[in-house]
């Protein structure tokens, strides 16, 4: 029997850490005025580049002879600019299984000050033109190095021809890997698809592929500048698309790769942060008056960023949004864990109980604990199955428009999916034991629940805030008169319902389907932990249902 008067004891806490994560509340920063601006953005000229990028190569694979041509084109451009100095990064990288040469192309404009900006733009494309993605943003990048190689500035500026950058942005990691100087890095802007025939928000990008966040006043710079120069608003924020793309870090574009690395970084994209599909990136698809629109933009935001001699102001370190105000992650943990107590003390409370009445605590433990096995299971053939090639192991982020679903791809869902069902059969944990009490499953669950959620609030605290329902839905199979089936199926649905939408949130912003979220799952980007942690609460779960079926189980509590 649960005492549920303790259990409301303990949310005395919660209370508690949500009224102080209220008080925690911090400002958004306020962007600095614009200055006069020393450069002007030569949209002819830009056109020009672009017309020279398509000629040279109109497809761009990693390390192909197109993608050459294009750093060729690009080094002559960047060494006939005579206030800088270009040079050239080579490094090798495997690109879809072959090992290739590759190089990244630099241009260092040196300012008075060694604090540096650095300007980034991938020229690659895995397949197709890429003409209003990287065949853009090289010709916008070109025309940038061009404009500010004729102007005063105070900061060291540096700009970035990257390649690799659809094979998980391995042309900037590298590039971070190679800078010396990364210490004196204040921040980054980063051309994504600038044009786009078809703008859609959001325009400024900045999320990462991990829990960090970029700076807050970084952010409203380029949305300010973007809107001036666009007319064209920022996207409207909230706080639960917020929280999920903390809970479930999955990003596209470069500026992710930057900020997981500690760089405060931006990306101007004119088709928001979901990689555009072939068919839609083809020179038909591109509108060269949103190219010069936004390649504006990324200047703007150059000229703003250069004179100011104070440091950004970030923000705490991460932060979700919240009515207009950043609330710390220290305090979303505080709070998450706070939530997580009450379901604690009253699951070790009703073990504890089961115990001294000899219910049959230790077979309940080992039974609730056990449905994780089959979930297990799973998980590691989905690492072996990566391992021996069965399934594709992108590095992140990936284009999910690479990944398509065909026969051998079906067949491996239908092996997991076997794997699974034939572990719960096979293990005898499709029934509920018959000798311990009820007394002794429910807790024995809710234990698993628990410690599930709180292996996961470890790891990423965010994702446990979101499945902190989950870890309290046993209690309602605890009551002395147990509520109607269909209510705590109900119930069950309810509290899984905040981690799914908040999965669908971070996935559709990129443009990822089920199936790449298991490819994002075998190539390590969703934390293995974490996956591994999910195991016992999702037990846990179908425990509860299977408790259902059991009629001498699902009766009053004795």
């Amino acid at each position: 029997m649960i005492d549920f008067r303790l259990y409301r004891v303990a949310l005395i806490p919660a209370v508690a850490a949500f009224v102080m994560m209220m008080f925690s509340l911090e400002g958004v920063p306020e962007p600095p005025d614009p200055q006069i601006a020393p450069a002007i953005f030569d949209a002819d000229r830009m056109r020009d580049n672009l017309r020279e990028v398509l000629d040279a190569a109109p497809e761009r694979p990693p390390g192909s002879s197109g993608d050459e041509a294009v750093a060729d084109l690009v080094l002559d451009r960047f060494e006939g600019v005579a206030a800088g100095t270009a040079a050239t990064q080579p490094f090798a990288a495997t690109v879809n299984g072959e090992d290739r040469q590759l190089r990244n192309v630099i241009l260092t404009l040196p300012g008075e000050s060694d604090r540096t900006l650095l300007v980034m733009a991938a020229r690659d494309s895995a397949s197709g033109q890429g003409a209003a993605s990287s065949a853009a943003a090289t010709a916008a990048l070109i025309e940038l190095a061009e404009s500010l190689g004729g102007a005063e500035h105070l900061k060291t500026l540096v700009l970035v021809s990257t390649t690799a950058g659809t094979e998980g942005a391995e042309g900037a990691r590298r590039f971070l890997e190679g800078y010396r100087e990364r210490d004196l890095v204040e921040a980054a802007v980063v051309l994504v698809q600038p044009g786009s025939a078809e703008p859609q928000p959001p325009y400024v990008l900045r999320h990462s592929t991990d829990d960090r966040s970029t700076s807050m006043q970084l952010v409203r710079i380029a949305e300010k500048v973007l809107a001036e120069r666009t007319s064209r608003n920022p996207a409207e924020r909230d706080l639960f698309s917020s929280l999920a793309r903390l809970a479930l870090p999955l990003a596209a574009g470069e500026q992710s790769v930057l900020i997981e690395q500690g760089i405060d970084a931006v990306g101007i994209s004119s088709a928001g942060e979901r990689p555009l599909a072939p068919s839609e990136d083809t020179g038909e698809d591109l509108d060269r008056n949103v190219l010069a629109e936004f390649g504006d933009a990324a200047l703007g935001t150059v000229l703003v960023l250069d004179p100011l001699r104070a440091p950004l102001d970030h923000g705490p370190d991460s932060y979700v949004e919240f009515s207009g105000s950043l609330i710390p992650g220290w305090a979303v943990a505080f709070f998450s864990l706070a939530l997580l107590l009450p379901a604690a003390v009253a699951a070790l409370d009703g073990v504890a109980r089961a115990a001294r009445r000899r219910a049959g605590i230790v077979r309940a433990l080992a039974w609730a604990f056990g449905l994780a096995l089959p979930l297990v299971a799973v998980l590691a053939a989905i690492y072996l199955f990566g391992l021996v090639g069965l399934l594709a192991t992108p590095a992140f982020p990936f284009d999910p428009w690479r990944f398509d679903i065909g026969i051998g791809e079906a067949l491996v869902l239908a092996l997991l999916a076997g794997l699974g069902v034939a572990g719960f059969l096979l293990g005898g944990l499709a029934r509920a034991p018959e000798r311990p009490w009820p007394e002794a499953l429910v807790p024995a669950l809710g234990s698993a629940a628990v410690a599930g959620t709180l292996g996961v609030w470890l790891l990423n605290p965010y994702l446990g805030l979101l499945l902190a329902p989950a870890a309290h839905v046993w209690l309602l199979s605890a009551r002395e008169a147990p509520l109607p089936r269909p209510l705590i199926v109900a119930g069950v649905a309810i509290a899984t319902l905040p981690a799914l939408l908040a999965i669908r949130s971070s996935a559709v912003a990129i443009g990822a389907g089920p199936w790449d979220l298991l490819l994002a799952a075998a190539s390590g980007q969703v934390s293995p932990p974490i996956l591994l942690a999910l195991c016992p609460l999702a037990g846990s779960l179908a425990g509860l249902l299977l408790l259902l079926r059991a009629p001498r189980l699902h009766g009053r509590m004795t």
